[in-house]
């Protein structure tokens, strides 16, 4: 199977012997007692092949598929030896939204991270965490990553998988607490071998093979990979007693693992492989641990590096390739991802032995051997080890292949790039895969035995002729070369080409001659050119395609007979088929895209089909085998039309009519854009119909213009007791014309197994049928005439028995939710009995929301999360919700209360709704006055922004998170958070000082987890701030209190606040202002506190200078500081230069400011960024050469500097970001002088890239970050 290999021996192993470790760490999930149950920390601590990975998979994938499941959100990331926190979170996004992040900052990294997180509870698997930069001595690492964790909902938990004890006591929740993973016991350890090595899993072994097993298992010390990797072995000898003894006999085992780092098992296991599969598997050791790599792609790397045995012919070298991957897999010498099924990875241990037995195979960049046949980087982290005077020595090298980072795009100097590769002529393996270069050195036409050249995502417009000489080459790809328009012509020389990749390139046209290129397996996208109508010719003689055939341009045919003389039909390896028209407003005639379509003829076992942009009217009888469709039987047992056919997109085909489906195996079926494809005779047609498609799974239909009804003529006439019986997901979306969706008549059901129902912009729809039993998410949006009075009488939403997702958006008829939306029809059944989350929003009509009477008060039962917006007239919102534990409420005008509804009894008023309520955000409600007071268990709570009503809140002894903005000046904050010994954060922002001077005037040391605290306070109010004279203020401080924010008040005011607290020897760490009015300069007798480690100050516009004595206070602590968007600020201060403290210097945006000769910076910086401040003129007059210690530096908008000489940036710089320069023309001053520098980013300096580069060759290596370098 191409893409993922299958195997049955892996799938049933993996839970032998780890039963009850699983259930001890299912009870530590589960657990709500401890102290720690808001965020619950589990480490995994064991060996190195103990099975810890296995085991967090196993729980990982119990929790998943658990019915409800027991987590909101659940991620899995793998870390690398080198912690790197950006790219661990980066990694959980991708995990959670199946999008790759673009930014690379960490705090909006940790922003995005907390959006996702928010008030929802979630499970995080963190593997193989035993990297040295996280430790009891320095967990800084860890808190930036954990910082986002902390916004979830009580009972998240997360799993960490380690070798370290000490990693594990950093992240634990609990002191001192971890799980222990131990090796497996003597019959754990039996078991598990048993199920490897012997076929039936051991009931006819011999008992002198058990005895020789027993012997060998007890050599594996209880290493679950051990056995598997030796038991597999084993297994491959059947019943064969002396090879069994020459294993355990082996002299290998007397080899001590301290010595070389290898388990025994692994070495026999690796000697036994057959030797073209050895080479293979220690290929894999080219790559860094753990990286993950599809079957396809290695299988291309190990056909051009000459490893696959020689075959009758070179067609099957793939299939060969693929067959010592299912070996290696099978053997457990590679493993699937744990994140994604069709990527695999190496263990650790594995990955160990592949480079043990590649050694002097790769370069080892900290022994260079000049006898290195493959070179392997990260790509935008080691360019600068390119130009290592050996590297350029490395004359032998067969593999230039940079693990390709997918998160930027990096430019290496096309004149370097040239000069390195001209002595790299025996390469077999070339990937420049990522880089922004627009030209290929022409010293890659030299290399002869190139066999895979990789240029994808590269900026070149053309590829140089002399490439067309390089007759071995095997595999060339193109994908995303968005300035490439064409092929050279001489292209089709390459005889020997099996695999041409150009999808996502816009070329024009293919080159002639294309067809003599026979060898040709993998060719995705065939691109027409206009008057090329004859191309079509060319796919005759390749018959040798595999996979995916896109055909591009299909609207330049001008004759049919070039489409038949094609010949698609014999292309029968062919699984996928994409007909492509293009898009034309208006065709002259229709009848031409329907004899082309004609013509194609493919071959009847085509797995997927897409159709864009046909501007026929009828599709083909090869499709549809229309003078059959009287007598068409879905029995099974007819095998006319597409037997195989599974996936089918009809896009852009706004002629087509009346399309009968005759595909027995279609799954996936999307039409879109075909406004007359359900033509009115479909009914009477007698031939097949979407309903009759038994084995459809997915259904979606957009912008069908002509569709009014789905009734008898959607589901079809035919003799079907079951429409759509198999279909999961259906879509529909933009059918403007769509009036009534009814269920099928003569007493046949309908969508039994549908899980997911989106209905969109379907403004006249008026019904549709509420009898799904399967059905658990449901979306209703921008259908103005839903679920209004033609509904009522019949079933209900909430009669749906499985419904758990709920969103109804932009309705404007309803008006009311009553007994006509939840249903009359079921009696006393409970309503929505199963829902979990309700969205409700952009309901401009509706007014009222009543709960039914009688017996159904009990219903919601299992609603954990409701969402309620943009309904500005309604006035309440009952609450009858057992279970709801979030909350949210925001733009709501004529809100004035959250009812408490009865409770399970009747006649009741429960106390006990409102108990499971956990996180509560309430906006723009400004009639609402009061939170109900049995919410009495939140954790977080968000209210304000325009809430200034809302003057009482429940007793928040559980809270943790605490947001106060804008409420009413008569809100009382004492009988709020008296006694909320778990709160952590608190943010007061208020038109009028009452809320803050109640804080202060309370016992602070009661709060005994209060740690960040915002405060804003008006700036007329200073004479009220009168507390520090009140005798009865207790004067001590919240005991852990280390961030404190004050903004938008008079630094009269805001400085009263902070000598409070310091006068209290709060211990804070880390102070913000931010718009202040603080006058010119901050009052001299301020003082900041000893502890500050880092301070904020931004937007405060009349600042015009900072004073040393505002400093002095935290000169021996202050290790950050950052300034922006200070529009007067002329000067820092004199002493900031003595701060032998300050690390991390950030100026942004204040556009006064300079930098005085007599200022300078501290010597001891390690990060400097300056940004925006157009008085700092030239960078050399900053004297940043005096920084010995910078290693990060960012510039932007140095409009007068047009050259960085040497001398005039430290050597130890590492990172370099240069913006907006528009008159900087080169850097070929300073670069040389940066022997450190490991990254350069330019970005924005328009003459740097335009200038000739004939000494830039001389440079130290970089890579470059820019949209500017045209």
């Amino acid at each position: 199977a191409r893409g993922k290999p299958t195997s049955s021996v892996n799938d049933t192993i993996a839970i032998c012997g780890r039963s009850e470790d699983k259930k001890n760490i299912m009870k530590l999930l589960e657990s709500r007692d401890g102290a720690d149950d808001a965020l619950r920390v589990i480490p995994i601590v064991g060996l190195g092949g103990v099975g810890k990975t296995t085991l967090a998979n196993m729980v990982f994938k119990e929790c998943g598929s658990s019915t409800p499941p027991m987590f909101d959100v659940s991620a899995w990331a793998c870390l690398s030896d080198e912690f790197k926190v950006v790219d661990v979170i980066k990694s959980i996004l991708e995990f959670i939204t199946g999008e790759k992040p673009k930014s690379d900052g960490l705090d909006s990294l940790q922003q995005k991270l907390k959006e996702h997180l928010k008030g929802k509870k979630f499970l995080l698997v963190l593997d193989d965490m035993w990297s040295n930069d996280i430790s009891s001595k320095d967990n800084r690492k860890w808190d930036e990553l954990r910082t986002p964790f902390l916004v979830g909902k009580p009972g998240s938990r997360i799993i960490v998988t380690t070798r370290s004890k000490d990693v594990a006591e950093t992240v634990t929740s609990v002191r001192g607490t971890f799980y222990q993973l131990n090796v497996m016991l003597e019959d754990e350890s039996w078991s598990l071998f048993e199920s490897v090595a012997l076929p039936d899993g051991g009931e006819s072994a011999r008992p002198i093979l058990e005895k020789i097993g027993r012997e060998i298992v007890d050599k594996c010390q209880g290493l679950p990979l051990a056995i598997k990797m030796i038991g597999r072995l084993l297994r491959s000898y059947g019943g064969d007693v002396e090879e069994w003894k020459c294993i355990l006999n082996n002299e290998v085992w007397r080899i001590k693992v301290a010595d070389c780092k290898i388990l025994p098992s692994l070495w026999l296991s690796y000697y036994h492989l057959p030797e073209d599969i050895q080479q293979c598997f220690a290929y894999i050791s080219l790559f860094p641990k753990d990286y993950k790599f599809k079957m396809e792609e290695m299988v291309m790397l190990w056909v051009a590096e000459g490893f696959i045995k020689r075959t009758p012919t070179i067609e099957q070298q793939e299939d060969v390739a693929r067959g010592y991957f299912d070996h290696l897999l099978l053997n457990f010498f590679i493993q699937e991802s744990s994140t994604d099924p069709l990527q695999f990875v190496l263990h650790d241990l594995v990955h160990d032995l592949a480079e043990y037995v590649s050694r002097g195979l790769c370069v080892n960049w900290g022994d260079i051997n000049l006898e290195s046949r493959r070179l392997c980087y990260n790509q935008g982290e080691d360019e600068m080890l390119l130009y290592n005077s050996k590297v350029q020595k490395l004359t032998r090298l067969r593999t230039f292949l940079p693990k390709v980072n997918e998160y930027g795009d990096f430019y290496l100097d096309d004149k370097i790039l040239s000069d390195m590769l001209s002595n790299f002529k025996l390469l077999r393996v070339l990937s420049l895969q990522g880089y922004s270069i627009s030209v290929l050195p022409d010293s890659v036409g030299d290399m002869k035995l190139l066999r895979y050249m990789n240029m994808s995502g590269t900026h070149i417009k053309c590829l140089p002729q002399r490439i067309c000489r390089l007759y071995n080459l095997q595999f060339l790809i193109l994908r995303e070369c968005y300035r490439l328009k064409r092929l050279p012509g001489n292209i089709v020389d390459l005889m020997n080409l099996r695999y041409l990749n150009v999808d996502g390139t816009p070329l024009e046209e293919m080159p002639d001659g294309i067809g003599t290129m026979k060898s040709l397996r993998m060719l995705p996208n065939f691109v027409l050119g206009k008057g090329k109508s004859k191309h079509m010719k060319e796919l005759k003689d390749l018959t040798s395609l595999h996979g995916k055939l896109q055909i591009s341009g299909l609207e330049n045919i001008t004759d049919p007979e070039h489409v038949v003389a094609a010949q698609l039909g014999k292309k029968e390896y062919l699984e996928e088929l994409v007909l492509d028209w293009g898009w034309i407003e208006e065709r002259e005639t229709t009848t031409l895209d329907e004899r082309v379509l004609d013509a194609i003829q493919t071959h009847e076992n085509l797995k997927k089909l897409t159709i864009s942009g046909y501007g026929g009217k009828r599709l083909s009888t090869w499709i549809v085998d229309m003078e059959e469709l009287e007598t068409w039987s879905f029995s099974g047992r007819d095998e006319r039309g597409f037997p195989s056919l599974k996936e089918l997109r009809i896009t852009g085909c706004p002629m087509l009519m009346n399309m009968p489906f005759c595909f027995p195996s279609l799954t996936v079926l999307e039409i879109e854009g075909c406004g007359n494809v359900f033509g009115s005779n479909m009914c009477c047609s007698g031939g097949p119909s979407l309903g009759s498609l038994r084995l459809l799974r997915d259904l979606r239909i957009v912008e069908v213009e002509c569709l009014e009804f789905l009734d008898e003529g959607f589901y079809g006439n035919d003799d079907c007791d079951v429409v759509f019986p198999s279909l999961e997901k259906f879509e529909i979306c933009y059918m403007y014309e769509l009036k009534i969706w009814s269920l099928p008549g003569r007493n046949r059901q309908g969508f039994p197994s549908l899980k997911e129902l989106t209905i969109q912009n379907c403004p006249e729809l008026m019904t549709f049928p509420l009898c799904f039993p399967s059905l658990t998410d449901l979306e209703i949006e921008r259908c103005d005439k839903l679920l209004g009075p033609e509904m009522c009488g019949g079933p209900s939403l909430g009669n749906l028995p499985t419904l758990e997702d709920l969103t109804i958006k932009g309705l404007d008829c309803l008006e009311s939710l009553n007994e006509g939306f939840y249903g009359d029809d079921c009696g006393d059944a409970r309503i929505f009995p199963v829902l979990e989350k309700l969205e409700i929003s952009e309901m401009p009509r509706l007014k009222t929301w009543c709960f039914p009477g009688g017996d159904r008060r009990g219903g919601f039962a299992s609603l954990k999360e409701l969402q309620i917006s943009k309904c500005s007239l309604l006035t309440k919102i009952p609450f009858c919700f057992p279970c709801l534990t979030t909350l949210g409420i925001s733009e709501c005008y004529d809100l004035n209360e959250i009812e408490m509804s009865g409770g399970p009894e009747k006649g009741s008023v429960s106390t006990a709704y409102g108990h499971s309520l956990l996180s509560i955000e309430i906006t723009k409600c400004p009639k609402l006055e009061k939170i109900p007071k049995s919410f009495v268990n939140l954790v977080d709570v968000d209210c304000g922004g325009g809430c200034n009503k809302l003057a009482s809140v429940p007793r928040l002894q559980h809270v943790r998170n605490l947001s106060l903005r804008y409420v009413s000046e008569s809100m009382s904050l004492k009988a709020a958070i008296h006694d909320s010994t778990y709160l952590e954060e608190l943010s007061i922002e208020s038109d009028c000082s009452n809320l803050t001077l109640e804080l202060l005037s309370l016992d602070l040391n009661r709060l005994t987890s209060l740690k960040h605290l915002h405060l804003m306070i008006p700036g007329d109010d200073y004479e009220r701030m009168g507390w520090e004279n009140d005798d009865q203020v207790s004067k001590r401080p919240p005991p852990n209190l280390s961030h404190l924010q004050i903004s938008f008040c008079n630094f009269q005011t805001g400085t009263k606040v902070l000598t409070y607290f310091s006068n209290l020897n709060a211990p804070i760490t880390s102070l913000e202002f931010s718009s202040c009015q603080v006058g010119e300069s901050f009052p001299p007798d301020v003082e900041l506190p000893s502890t500050l480690q880092s301070l904020k100050i931004t937007w405060c516009f009349d600042l015009t200078t900072i004073s040393d004595q505002f400093l002095s206070g935290c000169s021996n602590s202050l290790q950050e500081l950052t300034i922006e968007y200070c529009d007067d600020l002329v000067c820092l201060p004199r002493s900031l230069s003595t701060l032998q403290s300050l690390r991390i210097l950030s100026l942004l945006e204040c556009p006064k400011l300079v930098v005085l000769k007599e200022c300078g910076f501290p010597a001891a910086l390690t990060h400097l960024t300056i940004k925006k401040c157009p008085k700092m003129k030239a960078v050399s007059n900053l004297r940043l050469i005096e920084l010995t210690s910078l290693t990060h530096l960012e510039l932007e908008k140095f409009k007068e500097t047009s050259r960085l000489e040497a001398g005039c940036l430290p050597v130890s710089i590492e990172e370099l970001k240069i913006r907006n320069f528009p008159r900087l023309e080169t850097l070929s001053g300073v670069l040389p002088t940066l022997k450190n520098l490991r990254l350069l980013e330019v970005d924005d300096c328009p003459l740097v890239n335009q200038k000739p580069r004939s000494k830039m060759h001389k440079l130290i290596p970089h890579q470059f970050k820019s949209s500017t370098t045209d």
